[in-house]
């Protein structure tokens, strides 16, 4: 019989018990212990998370489990694929009765991963070997193979989770390792496989990321998923509007400012010591480059691309759109060379393919809600510092 903490019901009960949960006299938390306990009895009626999940995740987000219990159910999350499904279930459950305790799960959360990560990439497991042996022969490739699959083996659930749950991406540190596993699953040959059907957030959230391996990672990755449709689109708003909420502060000319807006995003939220925001409201520096005016644009057109036209237009068009896309992209376009960064020359050209793929799927209704003629803005183009230094650049280049 399994002795799973998430998904084996007599597990959950007994630890239950000695973990001494809600409605106990000891309660650590204070809070309102009717709004902790409310309706969480017939959640696994329709094949959800069973109520006793629910207690015990509530159990372990206020610290009543024995730690040794504790991390032994952090353990269950890194190796069974049902307690990490059951772990998510219950938690949505959990926090849609007491949205008070996000923070702290949220925290454990990024914790729990870093520990994982730490000890499978940093420490004595899968590491070295991945590099090769000194034995020689046949013993190197087959040492090296079966340290790779290994790694990949012990690696499949918490990348996943992030990738699932894309505010675990939001922390600097956890974000560092995932990419130092992708790095090292890249360097011996055997890039890291997304084992699911669903569009997971975090690879659209590593669309603009600073290494240029981890975006075309990202890419691929979401080409092999298919085009985002409108249900897509609804399932991926919270990332996309991440990403695009950028272009509001352009941090490549206003940096101050945008860090003034991520401090005052960790203060609104209660965000993890500077190191995170828990929510996907701004996108950290660690997740894309300041600096690099082009590689955001190239993320933003690689996005795009991926849309279908209903999606698109829902992006664009939408009550609830995250972001003047268009005037972000008129901006970019008619800003001059020595405007900001030297970086801005070379955002003019994936910032022109963005315009370009909004007016192939959607044509006249890109203009829609904005006061431009489709012909000034055509002149606006060309006549752009801008657009006038990248053809004297391609003239000098074939003469």
């Amino acid at each position: 019989m399994s002795t799973c903490h998430w998904c084996t019901p007599q597990q959950q009960q007994y630890w239950l018990q000695c973990g001494d949960d809600s409605g106990a006299s000891t309660r650590r938390d204070g809070g309102d212990e009717g709004e902790d306990d409310a309706d969480t009895d017939d959640d696994d009626a329709d094949g959800g998370p069973s109520a006793d999940a629910v207690r015990l995740l509530r159990a372990y987000a206020r610290g009543r489990l024995p730690e040794r219990r504790a991390l032994a159910a952090e353990e269950d999350l890194q190796y069974c694929r049902d307690c990490l499904s059951e772990y998510h279930s219950a938690r949505a459950i959990l926090l849609s009765a007491s949205p008070h305790l996000r923070q702290p799960l949220w925290l454990l959360e990024e914790a729990r991963v870093l520990r994982q990560l730490r000890s499978l990439l940093q420490g004595t497991g899968g590491g070295d070997d991945c590099r090769g042996s000194d034995r020689g022969g046949d013993d190197i490739e087959l040492v090296t193979a079966y340290s790779v699959m290994e790694l990949q083996a012990s690696l499949k659930l918490p990348f996943m989770e992030m990738l699932q749950h894309a505010h675990l991406l939001l922390n600097k540190d956890t974000c560092s390792l995932f990419v130092q596993g992708l790095e090292r699953l890249q360097g011996v040959h055997h890039p890291f496989k997304v084992d699911s059907d669903d569009k997971l957030p975090g690879i659209y959230l590593l669309f603009t990321h600073p290494s240029e391996m981890v975006r075309k990672w990202a890419l691929l990755t979401a080409r092999e998923m298919g085009r985002i449709s409108r249900d897509d689109y609804y399932d991926l708003a919270e990332v996309i509007g991440c990403l695009l909420r950028v272009v509001d502060i352009n941090p490549f000319i206003n940096p101050d400012l945008y860090s003034a807006a991520l401090e005052a995003a960790a203060e609104v939220d209660g965000g993890g010591g500077g190191n995170s925001s828990l929510a996907l409201m701004l996108l950290p520096r660690h997740l894309f480059d300041p600096t690099n005016h082009k590689s955001y644009w190239l993320g933003v057109c690689m996005l795009l691309s991926l849309l279908e036209e209903q999606a698109m237009e829902s992006l664009l068009l939408g009550v609830d759109r995250k972001a003047d896309l268009v005037q972000a992209i008129m901006h970019t376009l008619e800003m001059s060379p020595t405007d900001g960064t030297a970086s801005n020359i070379s955002a003019f050209w994936p910032a022109l393919q963005c315009l370009m793929l909004l007016l192939d799927r959607l044509g006249s209704k890109v203009w829609g809600g904005h006061s431009m003629d489709p012909i000034q803005v055509f002149h606006k183009v060309t006549s752009s510092a801008s657009y006038q230094h990248e053809v004297d650049a391609v003239r000098l280049a074939h003469w």
